[in-house]
């Protein structure tokens, strides 16, 4: 439980991953009930994942960031 008030931030890199990306996604809004936010980078897509992750920008605690190719996962976190 957090009892800071801090917000705590995830963030996860995503290439081609729709499934897991949106599971983890999922999970977190049904089990975490402290402040958070998520940040999503998308990592050059080529499968559904990246308009997946497009439909979840609407929600307060959730950011994406488009790279248009595979940037490597070291530069995109």
């Amino acid at each position: 439980m957090n009892t800071t008030g801090k917000k705590i931030s995830i963030v996860t890199v995503n290439y081609n991953g729709c499934e897991d990306t949106c599971q983890m996604l999922e999970s977190l809004r049904a089990n975490v009930s402290y402040p958070y936010e998520v940040i999503v980078v998308d990592n050059g897509s080529t499968d559904e994942s990246l308009e997946q992750a497009r439909s979840y920008c609407s929600r307060a605690n959730f950011t994406l960031i488009e790279n248009g190719t595979n940037t490597g996962f070291s530069h995109a976190v």
